[in-house]
């Protein structure tokens, strides 16, 4: 016999209503995501899915200060070299 392994779920609207135990898993039937929750924070946090975020253009990431060395570059280039 196979094993069903079924989550809490509703409309988006039910699951902003709703507070799960901290680490429980719903799913949002709205827009077919999953939220994780905190044990405290209604609605949860919703997880981002891998096919929802279509980007071009410039995007504003805020503030960014630090170094970045050749040694942390995957292909060993370096930021200044131009070369990303």
């Amino acid at each position: 016999m196979a094993v069903t392994v079924q989550f809490r779920r509703g409309t988006a609207a039910q699951n902003n209503a709703f507070t799960g135990a901290a680490g429980e898993v719903s799913v949002n039937t709205t827009n077919n995501s999953i939220r994780v929750h905190d044990g405290s924070t209604a609605g949860g946090h919703e997880l981002m899915l891998a096919t929802a975020v279509n980007i071009s253009g410039n995007i504003p990431i805020g503030n960014v200060s630090g170094t970045i060395s050749a040694d942390s570059m995957e292909d060993g280039s370096s930021i200044d070299g131009g070369t990303y």
